[in-house]
């Protein structure tokens, strides 16, 4: 592939070059990461509290139920969270724990042991 380049400015001066015997320089570029959640709703309510409700969080767990959330409350394997009025409000790192009690009990392990691996 050959390109005809000015030289100088001047409308008369060409010089041929081959572009395969340029060397390609490689510059990194850096992209933004792929969000891979849905990003949150630009307009949030400032009265409207942050986070999941029990219920919200039942559903976000396969398998779970609102009694056992508050049986786990009850053994101390769910953190005291944030109460907005009467309602506990759970955050994201309360939904991982959440999963994580429930892989390690089907795994076999039991409660106290549950409790004992994610405090120690």
């Amino acid at each position: 592939m050959k390109l005809k380049v000015k030289v100088n400015d001047s409308p008369t001066a060409h010089q041929q070059l081959d572009l395969w015997s340029i060397p390609v320089l490689e510059v990194p570029v850096s992209l933004p990461p792929v969000p891979t959640a849905d990003p949150e709703p630009a307009t949030a309510d400032p009265g409207k509290p942050e986070g999941l409700t029990m219920a919200q969080l039942a559903k976000a767990v396969r398998g779970v139920k609102e009694r056992q959330i508050t049986y786990y409350h009850k053994l101390g394997l769910m953190p005291n969270t944030a109460l907005v009025g009467n309602r506990r409000m759970y955050q994201p790192e309360d939904v991982a724990r959440l999963k994580e009690i429930v892989r390690l009990h089907k795994k076999g392990m039991k409660l106290t042991q549950i409790k004992q691996r994610l405090d120690g």
